[in-house]
């Protein structure tokens, strides 16, 4: 098991050090496998494809820091997000260029929405109602495009700022589920979100 994270985290750290290099579209799956020295049949055994890889990474980049918190609340989750996008802001400059920011978005709102839906279902110990998961998918598509154009601003508008509109832009009864919780950096482990 340790072996085969530390060959999909080499994967995916060949692919960030090769969108420093060259655009996204110009990236092959052999040169990722060259990078790290392993072959095609080991690529597809992690991912289906590059946008796949892209997708894992993007987890990786936002997620990473709930390994390493005993615990956290929302504030700490959101600044430790944007925290993630600004040390890795050449990875999502490359990837904004992709398909008019689509593909960016596709991703941040996969990883976002993941994290949102487990945070729900940790806060309310049972999964959410239809309509509080269509609130939840409403708040991460707005949040990711304000995320997305944060990035393709250069990231100029500040954290707290943007933290904010975060906050003003969140439903009321979304909202009143997750703030103030403190989760455990491990909370999302074991829960199933629908379609991931």
């Amino acid at each position: 098991m340790e072996k085969s994270i530390k060959t999909k985290n080499r994967m995916m750290d060949a692919m960030e050090q090769l969108l420093s290099e060259k655009p996204y579209d110009r990236i092959t799956i052999t040169d990722i496998t060259d990078k790290c020295n392993v072959t095609r049949q080991v690529f597809y055994k992690y991912f289906i494809n590059k946008e796949d890889i892209i997708a894992n990474l993007n987890q990786r980049i936002l997620c990473e820091w709930t390994t390493k918190a005993d615990t956290f609340t929302w504030d700490d989750m959101v600044e430790k997000m944007m925290d993630s996008m600004i040390n890795h802001r050449e990875f999502y400059e490359s990837t904004n260029l992709v398909d008019d920011k689509k593909f960016t978005e596709k991703n941040l709102f996969k990883t976002t929405y993941y994290l949102y839906y487990a945070l729900v279902c940790y806060a309310l110990k049972s999964e959410p109602s239809e309509d509080l998961d269509a609130l939840i998918k409403m708040c991460c598509h707005g949040g990711v495009y304000m995320a997305v154009e944060w990035a393709s601003d250069g990231m100029k508008m500040s954290k707290d700022n943007l933290k904010d509109i975060y906050y003003r832009g969140m439903p009321v009864e979304l909202r009143d589920i997750i703030m103030g919780v403190e989760f455990p950096g491990n909370f999302y482990e074991g829960i199933e979100v629908p379609g991931m």
